[in-house]
């Protein structure tokens, strides 16, 4: 899975400058960051299975946060206090750069015999709901082999969500990913 990182604007949809790499990461702290800059960038890692959740369900938060003040537009900086969150998770990113996982879950000496388990963990929050499946393998060596599976996470309304709520929705997540 890519990470791409580009701060730059687009024209036609298509970006005007290069993506950053780790040499070109000192370009970040002279870079205006706008509502429609972040959320092109948060929009552009392509996460089918949600394998990296737990990093793009925070920069869709982070986003969110950003809608609540009203009186910026899409091409304003954002404020001063939102810019070392930002800034953190663009360099995490950037550091990182891709992230390769095995196309198979299953590993080469699985026994065939044994009982394959899936594993499902759903929650809800005021901010978010989640699930994730793993599934375990016994292998020839009687030992346990478990491996990722699937992740979905989703964010709660901005005027807010009750925490029972968000509970039942992470369920319904965990219920429907499980099929």
């Amino acid at each position: 899975i890519k990470l791409p990182v580009n701060i730059s604007k687009r024209r036609r949809g298509m970006v005007t400058g290069p993506d950053l790499t780790v040499e070109t990461l000192e370009s970040l702290e002279g870079a205006v960051f706008t509502r429609r800059i972040l959320l092109s960038m948060t929009m552009s890692i392509y996460d089918p299975l949600g394998f990296i959740t737990p990093v793009s369900i925070r920069m869709k938060w982070m986003l969110q946060l950003l809608g609540r003040n009203r009186t910026a537009g899409w091409d304003d900086p954002i404020c001063p206090e939102e810019r070392p969150r930002w800034t953190e998770v663009k360099k995490q990113l950037v550091e990182q750069g891709e992230l390769i996982f095995s196309r198979s879950c299953k590993p080469e000496n699985v026994d065939l015999e044994a009982v394959v388990t899936l594993i499902t963990f759903m929650d809800g929050s005021d901010a978010a709901k989640a699930f994730v499946a793993y599934i375990r393998y016994i292998l020839l060596t009687e030992k346990a082999h478990v491996s990722l599976l699937a992740a979905k996470a989703k964010l709660n309304p901005a005027g807010g969500q009750s925490d029972p709520r968000s509970e039942m929705d992470g369920h319904t997540l965990g219920a429907r990913g499980a099929k």
